[in-house]
């Protein structure tokens, strides 16, 4: 069963404000077993939501957690994890988390046909 093994620490990243800047290692571990450590100093913006949505979906909600996780997966190459793998881990995160689902199903679907943009950009060859 999946968990969250440590407290998510942020604090405001100075040169950007939209950004929180992880302060402590957080951890979560999937359903499979493996566990997935957000290191200190990595930055993140929560969920990238239009700012339209909000009222309905803010960036900083109770699925926060699952979000860093999912940055994290997402900015990370090295990791080795697809992007139907990220996008299945936020939801199954959301889910542990006990989001409301149809706020589950907004964020997952939203990433799954709409995070190509930010996938993309973070493994092009440099």
């Amino acid at each position: 069963m999946s968990s969250f093994t440590s407290s998510l620490i942020v604090k405001i990243h100075v040169k950007n404000p939209s950004e929180r800047e992880i302060y402590a290692p957080f951890t979560y571990i999937t359903n499979a077993g493996t566990a997935i450590t957000v290191p200190v100093g990595f930055r993140t913006d929560f969920a990238s939501i239009p700012s339209l949505l909000w009222a309905i979906l803010p960036p900083l909600d109770h699925y926060g957690k699952a979000a860093v996780i999912h940055d994290y997966l997402y900015r990370t190459p090295a990791l080795n994890c697809t992007k139907a793998q990220a996008d299945s881990i936020l939801k199954e995160a959301c889910e542990c988390l006990k989001v409301k689902q149809w706020k589950i199903d907004a964020l997952y679907y939203a990433v799954k046909y709409f995070g190509f943009h930010a996938w993309n950009k973070q493994r092009k060859v440099k």
